[in-house]
């Protein structure tokens, strides 16, 4: 009795953990393409950008002086500003010289 239930145990850890492997291996590698990505594709997600003087002018004659979350720049050289506004998340874009793009609910 003692060996079936060893037997039934053992199973059961190796069983659940061959289940986790596969989540683990695919989460480790869209962690490093995610990482070469964006080291490829220049500024994709750089979220610790300081937009030019320009862009923050720009942002603050639209939107006064609600506080952005988070600026992004972009593939294409452009600013995302991540904010909230009334109580609603928002995304703005700008050029680099101060050009709203788009601003939208996010």
């Amino acid at each position: 009795m003692k060996k079936l239930l060893v037997i039934m145990l053992t199973a059961t850890v190796l069983f659940s953990c061959k289940k986790d492997r596969p989540g683990d291996d695919s989460s480790s590698s869209s962690q490093s393409s995610s990482s070469s990505s964006s080291s490829s594709q220049q500024g994709t997600d750089d979220s610790s950008v300081t937009p030019p003087q320009a862009v923050r002018t720009a942002f603050a004659a639209k939107f006064g002086n609600t506080p952005v979350r988070q600026w992004k720049l972009r593939n294409d050289g452009t600013y995302r500003a991540h904010f909230t506004w009334n109580n609603v998340a928002w995304e703005a874009t700008y050029t680099a010289n101060g050009t709203l793009v788009k601003s939208e609910p996010a």
